[in-house]
């Protein structure tokens, strides 16, 4: 019972067969009948492996490309909130009306509660601010589309004043002032609009007295 197959074992391998003009072990012969990859089995792994880079590559430029689009939306979102809130409170601690210097489309100049003289300007695709006596101007934002961005003056009843730049007589009537920006660059835009009430034109309201106004409030820190 284990001869059998033992005979049987020695017989099948030991059977010779002829490949290439010489004899070889069976075996060896089944063995060798795979000599390799075929020209179109190459053509295809070739084919797919291609078309597998193109996709990878595809994911990482669009990952690279999501990834600047929102580093520059929020450098735009940066400079539009720091550039609103600071006018807002700069311009909130005017010493009153007649400290409206200047009052154009694309300028302002007034002095605050600490008789300080700032000026903002919108110029060359930006916004500056500037103290008087405390050195050059600072660019608080860029990418600003000057065309349609500016500052508008309100008078107490609301209604716009629209020959600018401000006389002497229309900068006294100013009773709010709404800076309006829109930032963009090559694929987004973003707009942002502060109206701002200086704090002591409060005082001169017919309603001052039912508020309880207390006198100028203090300057910022």
């Amino acid at each position: 019972m284990v001869i059998k197959p033992t005979l049987e074992i020695f017989r099948r391998f030991g059977r010779r067969k002829r490949r290439n003009g010489y004899s070889v072990p069976y075996y060896q012969a089944e063995i060798g009948n795979n000599d390799g990859f075929s020209l179109i089995e190459l053509i295809i792994s070739i084919s797919l492996t291609a078309i597998l880079s193109g996709i990878v590559a595809l994911v990482v430029n669009n990952s690279f490309r999501i990834v600047e689009q929102v580093q520059s939306r929020k450098t735009l979102v940066l400079d539009g909130v720091s550039s609103v809130n600071k006018f807002d409170r700069d311009l909130r601690y005017l010493s009153g009306n007649s400290a409206l210097l200047v009052g154009d489309a694309a300028a302002m100049k007034f002095q605050n509660t600490m008789g300080n003289t700032v000026e903002y300007q919108l110029s060359n695709g930006g916004l500056y601010r500037r103290v008087l006596g405390q050195g050059n101007s600072r660019l608080l934002a860029k990418d600003i589309n000057t065309a349609i961005s500016g500052f508008k003056y309100y008078d107490r009843n609301k209604s716009e004043l629209t020959d600018l730049p401000l006389s002497t007589q229309d900068r006294e009537k100013v009773w709010s002032v709404e800076l309006f920006l829109t930032l963009a660059n090559s694929e987004q835009t973003i707009h942002y609009r502060a109206s701002v009430f200086p704090e002591n034109l409060k005082l001169t309201s017919p309603d001052a007295g039912q508020k309880g106004g207390l006198g100028p409030p203090p300057p910022p820190p």
